[in-house]
């Protein structure tokens, strides 16, 4: 949304409250030249920057759930999948159609996402093979992936910098990051926020800051922390559907040792997925990602390794929800979270039918490691949270903010993020929640 508002001549202010990890600060850590020489590094960093939440016992009821304290969030880590939600099963009515169409073009391209990525790969080419010969011809496809394979030196991978470069470097500083500070309130009077409270996470000092609109962006967690802490429609006091219809993306998993010919050297990244359809509620994604694993390194060719993973059609429910504590904060000095959330009864069943789904798939691929056999992982594993911010044609007590990602009962206070999507889903929730900001963003630039 920042690097789409600047690019329309507005001056964008983005405050992150990430700690740089690299020169490029928010760069992907995939484009750090040790990482490209050493795919390992990656894993071992990515492993090392997603942290449990910090106060004890808030993970209950998503004990899988991690976090980063990384600038540009997830988006330094993110394995890069960026498929669209499915027409009629997981898009929200809500948008037309047409609109749908742009805004996913759009955010595609702001992202940089390229549909034959793997084009070329002998590896990713064998698990098509072997899909469509198990399951027929249109069960599987290339997974869209945001990231320039042609880059000098590799593929360049899409993170918070690689979004934002363009507009640092056409716009005439339209554009700036207030880096390793957190807002952690909002100064709201009438229907309108007057300014935001930051705090430098070094000196501690708090600094003032004005505009005419503001974004809350920061994640399905931090972003309601936010809103609540900052008595945004307090006077729906626990009815309020800030934090409300938390939803996780529940994950089976496994990996598989794929049959296929010698792998050359410089074989493409290869990454390929069975999307959500139809007659199918289950979406997969099969991605070789562990070459350099130190963990298998020397006893197989970790780059024929498989990892997959098999998400189910999950729903949205009002009784999932973040408890915002009363006494104390985090580390963002934002209220402590804890979570009540449970998957329904056919939810379960539903991911015990993604196991045996991605167990068929896998047999089909190879042979299942014997550390990583088809299992479903705790909830919270998928890191795909969404909802608690979420949109509605209705301000009725069931979401935050109107179609257009503006806050119920405000005039300039605008929602955006995985959080705000409202609809049962099951696909990688990126590129729609892109696609939404962009739809957020053209009408902040209309009004």
């Amino acid at each position: 949304m920042a690097r789409r508002l600047a690019c329309a001549g507005a001056n964008v202010l983005l405050v992150d409250a990430g700690c740089a990890v690299s020169a490029v600060v928010g760069t992907h850590l995939r484009n750090l030249p040790a990482c490209r020489t050493d795919p390992g590094l990656y894993r071992a960093l990515a492993r090392s920057l997603l942290r449990p939440l910090s106060s004890a016992g808030s993970a209950r009821g998503l004990p899988g759930l991690r976090i980063t304290p990384v600038a540009g969030g997830m988006g330094a880590l993110w394995n890069c999948v960026v498929p669209r939600f499915h027409a009629q099963r997981e898009r929200w009515s809500a948008v037309p159609a047409s609109e749908w169409q742009s805004l996913y073009v759009e955010a595609e391209q702001l992202l940089g996402a390229d549909p034959q990525f793997g084009a070329g790969s002998t590896r990713q080419q064998a698990m098509l093979d072997a899909l469509a010969d198990r399951f027929g011809a249109a069960a599987a496809a290339p997974a869209p992936i945001a990231a320039h394979s042609a880059a000098p030196g590799g593929p360049k991978w899409t993170g918070a910098a690689e979004v934002l470069d363009p507009a640092h470097q056409d716009h005439n500083g339209r554009l700036r990051v207030l880096a390793q500070h957190t807002v952690r309130l909002l100064h709201h009077r009438s229907g309108r926020v007057t300014g935001a409270q930051a705090v430098d996470a070094t000196s501690g000092q708090s600094v003032e800051l004005s505009a005419s609109a503001f974004v809350v962006a920061a994640g399905a967690l931090a972003g309601p922390a936010l809103l609540w802490a900052s008595g945004v429609h307090a006077e729906d006091g626990s009815d309020s559907a800030i934090g409300r219809y938390l939803t996780d993306h529940p994950i089976a998993f496994g990996r598989v040792l794929i049959d296929t010919p010698d792998t050359p050297a410089n074989d493409p990244e290869a990454c390929v997925m069975m999307p959500l359809s139809a007659d199918r509620a289950i979406h997969g994604v099969a991605s070789c990602d562990l070459e350099g694993d130190e963990g298998l390194a020397g006893l197989l060719d970790t780059r024929r390794v498989a990892s997959l993973y098999w998400y189910p059609l999950i729903g949205q429910h009002r009784e999932n929800r973040i408890r915002f504590e009363e006494h104390g904060t985090d580390s963002l000095g934002l209220p402590v979270l804890s979570f009540e959330y449970r998957l329904r009864e056919d939810e379960r069943t539903a991911l015990a039918g993604a196991v045996e789904d991605l167990r068929a798939a896998g047999n089909a691929l190879g042979r299942f490691l014997p550390a990583a056999p088809p299992q479903a992982l705790a909830a919270g594993s998928s890191m795909h949270l969404l909802g608690t911010t979420r949109l509605g044609e209705r301000d009725d007590g069931s979401s935050v903010a109107d179609a257009h990602g503006r806050a119920w009962r405000f005039e300039n206070l605008y929602v955006a993020g995985t959080g705000a999507i409202p609809t049962a889903s099951a696909t990688n929730p990126t590129l729609t929640a892109c696609a939404l900001a962009v739809r957020t963003a053209r009408h902040i630039l209309a009004s």
